[in-house]
């Protein structure tokens, strides 16, 4: 079941995409690549071979997203913030790592999300990312303009022990690994009116039939809060792990995705700037309740990587 919804406000996409190439102010990127899943037999000579089973599960919030959304603000075309909107949002509610993508865009700010490949032979791969410029001249007019893109392979509904799981056969081990490659990037010092602020993350948990985590590899990428000029990478292979010793079959729980976003936004007199959560950026787009319970099953989201 595929599910496609678009509001857009102005047909400029390809305007937007063409100047963005030129020159992006604010940058951000999120992308995995060669994710699959190995398999071990851990009694070779028992006659069992070993295997894994990919399960459906028809959920509204289940299976595999790509989202994206471009905002712009101009209080040139109106004192109170005149704002356009792009949004696009491809989701496939039974089945995990479907080919889909997703773009968003209007001028001067894009956004796109895509999954595609095969788990098979390590093929498959995640990537979120996006641009929006800043007419320095102009920034204070335009404060609030953002884009923000989100790819998610396996989806976790909360308190459920999520809709996206598989089934390890008897004395198998499987160990899912990828490549992980973040970017976030500001070029333009902060004015006394705006800042510019970038973000990228990539976050990937396994659970246990008792859906206790075996696994996780969590990693956040956010610039100054300061808003200095920055250009900020992160770039990681990973790999999880689960093992069932038992003679029956068992069941296991994967949650992938990445996110990546921007934000022209206003400079705070005092207060300290908050630092965008990429739990928050996917509840945003996937709806309420879509990552809510694996967040609070890790108590939060975390700032380091953990293979």
């Amino acid at each position: 079941m595929h599910a496609k919804t678009h509001a857009l406000a102005l047909a400029a996409l390809a305007l937007a995409l063409g100047s963005g190439a030129a020159r992006a102010d604010i940058r951000s990127s999120a992308v995995v690549s060669g994710f699959g899943y190995s398999l071990i037999d851990l009694r070779p000579d028992d006659g069992i071979d070993p295997g894994i089973t990919l399960l459906t599960a028809p959920r509204f919030h289940g299976g595999t997203l790509g989202a994206a959304r471009a905002f712009q603000v101009d209080r040139d075309l109106s004192a109170a913030g005149f704002a356009l909107r792009s949004e696009d949002r491809t989701q496939d509610s039974l089945n995990m790592f479907v080919p889909l993508s997703a773009t968003a865009g209007l001028p001067g700010v894009s956004s796109s999300a895509a999954i595609g490949g095969s788990l098979a032979g390590h093929g498959a791969s995640l990537s979120a990312q996006g641009q929006l410029l800043n007419d320095g001249a102009r920034a204070g007019r335009r404060e609030g303009t953002f884009f923000d893109a989100v790819a998610l392979a396996a989806l976790v509904v909360g308190g459920n022990g999520g809709t996206n799981n598989f089934l390890l056969a008897p004395y198998t081990q499987v160990v899912w690994s990828g490549h992980a490659s973040l970017r976030a990037e500001s070029t333009v010092a902060p004015s006394q009116a705006t800042r510019e602020l970038a973000y990228a993350s990539v976050y990937f948990t396994l659970e246990d039939a008792a859906l206790s985590t075996v696994g996780s590899f969590i990693h956040d990428l956010v610039t100054p809060a300061n808003g200095a000029p920055t250009r900020q990478g992160f770039d990681s292979a990973f790999s999880l792990s689960l093992s069932n010793a038992s003679g029956a079959a068992v069941m296991g729980y994967l949650q992938a995705g990445i996110t990546a976003g921007g934000k022209l936004e206003a400079t705070p007199l005092s207060l300290p700037p908050p630092v965008p959560e990429p739990g928050t950026v996917a509840l945003l787009l996937c709806g309420l309740g879509v990552v809510a319970g694996a967040a609070r099953r890790r108590g939060g989201w975390n700032g380091a990587a953990a293979a």
